[in-house]
């Protein structure tokens, strides 16, 4: 009895086939492939490991791990890398891979080092060797497709950790090529049959990034941010560079032997105004006799604004992380982004540490006034250690003889320095014992933090409340002059004077005694050969000339990008919104709108691919792929690597009553795609021959 439903057509028997070739079924020495469960599907068995794919994927992996082999013990680079080359080796000798027995120390130690070797585990070395372990190890298991697919999803995960510890341009377009090689690697075993070359693999890869790329930036831009940039660098202090929160001696010193970048300045407006570029950093008032400290170095951002006496001078700041909470701005500063302002040492400072780079825009005013001094702060910033020298103190005193008011003991002790055979240098002999006493009365060499501890202490001595500002002094300009890059070189310390009926007055002992200071970049090379301080050209040639013109768009690029690629956070992103007309947009829209970007781009891949794919297939190709397909879903499959005339038998075997049919379509098709067709051959009569098929026959 008929219940309405097909009866389900039994399998296709297999039969020997013969090689099929372009003359059309001469016999041949290649048996066809077995089929699968039911004879529906075929059987392929798995081709040996192809060695080319395979070295580009050590290679990147190589590469991949390398930045980070400078955290982890050298005995691990070793483990690692001899692994890589191993494996390998084994590749090329087409040698068995080593059992899991054999790779079980190995795993045990690497991942128990990981594991128990550091700490913090979690975001550190520890979790990144873990990672590494995993993949190399997965190496050694690589016999499927699956197994090849997981490792070179484990080298992205590799690339994307060096964001977690490097963020700069450079360190973007390096994970950019190694997600190029790996995209590489996964077209390489994709080609199962190896009949690509590796160029048309490449250009396929570059590809694929290339349709990704718009995509990947709308979704960048409109997706819902948290607080926070979408990645956080490592709080490794040791990574981080700048000036200290003490003054001694030779810290100083060290720093100004750096050419890293301590932060880029944009001047908006007052640039006229700024003068002598004295950017404000942390202040001291604590002195022991060897060191200066600050007693103000945990106050909180202050709450009311300084009113400024003259003209404004706003800048947009890119600090580099530093692991300290002051905010640099020229001096003297007013605020940062409207919200922080100076305490009443004049700091501006975060109200957390500065462990990313962060971006502000700060307010200054040369000629601003600050707090009135408290009977407290008088106190604390006249006050000198018990140990401080008696020749010291004697000679703060003399500068009061003859009752000289504050600005005659500052012009005296200023005098002091220029006449008294004082030696700027990036290389001053090392003080023994009281450090104040053997400047002032050794041999009178040093540098930019003696001068500075020495003159707040002569100052406190004559009675004079003092303290010391470091921070840097000048900068690397553009030739449009507004933009400007300080580096640590610049680093610098001078003093600040309170002085009845002035206030807090700026006093640099190194202007007096190397006036060349103020507007003369140190030539640290030639200062370390010579012994003494050798200066450049004023204003600096580092941004003259053809390097100077690539390493402005490099900083001015590397400004840009940690801006809106590190640093694009929430508030960045309503920012851009704003400024195209979308900023009441709410998140759950912001994430509808991306999945929605998503899936269309997926469906326009996957459409051109479709197009693409079929205008590249001839007419007669595309109806016979067709008409496969449609035996396929009857149960009736075709092995991969046979010929249609063999396939048009199996299937004239196995459904006898389409046998002539069936051998008709398989005709004509070898004789339009292979063959030199007759006359009367059109892919016409291909078409007709496959709609007459009787399908209902199957």
């Amino acid at each position: 009895m008929d219940t309405g439903r097909r009866k389900s057509a039994p399998p296709l028997p297999s039969q020997p086939s013969r090689r099929f070739d372009p003359g059309g079924g001469r016999p041949g020495a290649q048996k066809p492939l077995p089929f699968g469960a039911g004879g529906l599907r075929p059987v392929i068995p798995r081709a040996p490991d192809p060695v080319r794919p395979l070295a580009v994927l050590l290679a990147g992996l190589g590469l991949a791990w390398f930045p980070h082999s400078s955290a982890l013990p050298l005995w691990i680079s070793l483990v690692f890398g001899s692994l890589l080359v191993l494996r390998l080796l084994l590749a090329l000798r087409e040698m068995p891979l080593p059992g899991r027995k054999i790779l079980l120390l190995p795993t045990i130690l690497c991942s128990g080092w990981a594991i128990f070797g550091f700490r913090p585990f979690f975001g550190g070395p520890g979790a990144f060797m873990l990672l590494s372990t995993m993949c190399i190890l997965k190496l050694y298991e690589m016999n499927t497709r699956r197994d090849r697919t997981i490792v070179v999803l484990l080298g992205y995960v590799i690339v994307a950790t060096r964001f977690l510890t490097g963020q700069s341009p450079l360190t973007g377009l390096w994970m950019l090529l190694l997600v190029a090689l790996f995209t590489f690697v996964l077209v390489e075993y994709a080609d199962e049959t190896g009949g690509r070359t590796a160029g048309t693999n490449l250009r396929i890869a570059l590809r694929m990034l290339f349709y990704s790329l718009p995509v990947a930036a709308l979704l960048f831009v409109i997706f819902p941010r948290h607080g926070g940039p979408l990645w956080v660098l490592s709080s490794n202090r040791s990574a981080m560079t700048g000036l200290s929160e003490e003054l001694t001696p030779g810290n100083i010193t060290k720093l100004s032997q750096s050419d890293e970048a301590a932060f880029t300045a944009t001047i908006e407006t007052g640039l006229a105004e700024a003068g002598v570029l004295y950017w404000r950093g942390p202040v001291f008032d604590y002195f022991d006799g060897n060191t200066w400290k600050s007693t103000k170095k945990d106050e909180p951002p202050a709450a009311e604004p300084v009113i400024p006496k003259a003209g404004e001078i706003v800048q947009r700041v890119s600090l580099e992380p530093s692991n300290q909470r002051w905010l640099f701005a020229l001096d003297r500063p007013l605020s940062a982004n409207s919200v922080n302002y100076p305490g009443r040492d004049g700091t501006l400072r975060s109200r957390d540490r500065n462990r990313k780079r962060i971006d502000y825009t700060a307010v200054s005013s040369p000629e601003t006034g600050y707090f009135p001094l408290t009977r407290e702060e008088e106190n604390r910033q006249l006050a000198l250690p018990e140990n401080l020298s008696e020749r010291v103190l004697e000679l703060a005193k003399s500068f009061r003889e003859g009752g000289a008011d504050d600005n005659e003991v500052l012009e005296r002790i200023l005098k002091f320095f220029k006449e008294g055979g004082f030696l700027y240098t990036l290389a001053p002999p090392e003080y023994q014992g009281d450090f104040i006493d053997g400047f002032l009365f050794g041999e009178r060499k040093g540098f930019c933090g003696h001068f500075a501890a020495s003159l707040g202490a002569l100052l406190r001595g004559a009675g004079i409340p003092a303290r010391v500002v470091t921070g840097y002094l000048g900068a690397e300009q553009s030739p449009g002059g507004n933009y400007l890059l300080v580096l640590q070189e610049h680093a610098h310390a001078w003093n600040e004077a309170w002085i009845a009926g002035r206030g807090w007055v700026r006093v640099d002992p190194t202007a007096v005694v190397s006036p060349e200071r103020l507007t003369r970049p140190i030539d640290v090379a030639a200062s370390l050969e010579s012994g003494g301080i050798r200066f450049g050209m004023e204003g600096g040639d580092y941004f003259s000339g053809f390097a100077g013109k690539m390493r402005l768009a490099f900083y001015s690029f590397g400004d840009w990008w940690n801006s809106w690629i590190v640093g694009y956070d929430l508030s960045r992103q309503r920012e851009l919104l704003r400024s195209l007309g979308a900023g009441g947009a709410s998140r759950a829209l912001l994430l509808s709108i991306s999945l929605a970007l998503l899936f269309l781009w997926l469906l326009a891949v996957a459409v051109l691919y479709a197009i693409r794919e079929r205008a590249r297939l001839d007419p007669a190709e595309r109806l016979w792929r067709g008409w496969v397909k449609r035996l396929d879903r009857r149960g009736l499959g075709r092995n991969p690597r046979e010929g249609p005339r063999d396939f048009t038998a199996r299937v004239a075997t196995a459904r006898p009553g389409v046998s002539r049919e069936a051998g008709e379509i398989g005709e004509l098709y070898s004789r339009l795609r292979y063959g030199k067709p007759a006359l009367d051959t059109k892919v016409s009569d291909l078409r007709e021959a496959i709609r007459k098929f009787p399908w209902k026959k199957l």
